[in-house]
């Protein structure tokens, strides 16, 4: 279905579109806003001059004190900040190592906080927002998450569940 449709993103920094330069045209051209488990592998591993990828953990002490996931959105922002001023051009919001002494911000907080912050601090369009999260289930999950400022999307958790029915 996915390829009778017109729909592409891309991924890299966006330069001013009133300068037409060859850093315009240098971006990851995705079909579509979902991402598989091994295209986000690529994409974290990807090595070119222009790119450079950074995963930031949305994770929070699950201490039950009271201000925790406050810290864990200020720290999440900080890092996004900084990393894009040190070149980064893909920025992984990744819920991937929640345990049970670290709880996940949920994605669309954590991706409305980054995108919003980078807004105001003049940085959005230098750098991509992907969302690799496991609270993403459903298509209304995903049109939020897109709405909200990502770039593209990897369900890790739904890939990981289809991969273990398919094996039982």
């Amino acid at each position: 279905l996915h390829d009778a449709l017109p729909i592409y993103c891309s991924l890299g920094k966006e330069p001013n579109i009133l300068n037409e330069t060859p850093e315009h045209c240098r971006h990851i051209h995705l079909k579509h806003p979902i991402l598989s488990n091994s295209d986000l592998h690529a994409i974290k591993n990807f090595e070119a001059e222009g790119f450079k990828t950074t995963v930031i953990d949305v994770l929070f002490e699950a201490s039950g004190e009271d201000g925790e996931l406050e810290k864990a959105i200020d720290r999440i922002n900080l890092e996004a900040e900084e990393a894009v001023k040190n070149g980064t051009t893909i920025l992984v919001l990744s819920d991937r190592k929640v345990t049970t002494d670290k709880a996940q911000v949920p994605s669309l907080l954590a991706l409305a906080s980054v995108h919003h912050h980078l807004i105001r601090q003049n940085l959005r369009a230098d750098t991509s927002l992907v969302v690799e999260s496991g609270d993403v289930r459903e298509t209304h999950n995903f049109g939020t998450l897109i709405g909200y400022g990502a770039d593209a999307v990897n369900p890790y958790l739904v890939f990981e569940t289809i991969d273990r029915k398919s094996v039982v």
